[in-house]
């Protein structure tokens, strides 16, 4: 299911990471996972891999939003200089 949902999403997921600092901010959270796997904390594990996956999935529908704002800008600009 993930991997599917990735397909779909991945030009926005890579958009999104374009930012630096957000390349760093999912390296931590990856990090806080998988040292929480390792010490057996399932409880952390899945708060953390649910934080993850809804930030992740909140910031993918901003980048969503703003380009389909920018696409009903242009359009109506565009339409505003046809005679």
């Amino acid at each position: 299911m993930l991997n599917g949902l990735l397909e779909k999403c991945q030009v926005h997921v890579w958009m999104e990471l374009t930012n630096l600092n957000d390349w760093n901010e999912a390296g931590d959270e990856h990090h806080a996972i998988v040292e929480a796997i390792a010490a057996g904390d399932t409880k952390t594990a899945c708060r953390e891999t649910r934080r993850h996956i809804q930030q992740s999935r909140d910031e993918i529908l901003s980048l969503m939003h703003r380009q389909r704002d920018l696409r009903v800008l242009y359009k109506s600009r565009h339409d505003e200089n046809q005679p």
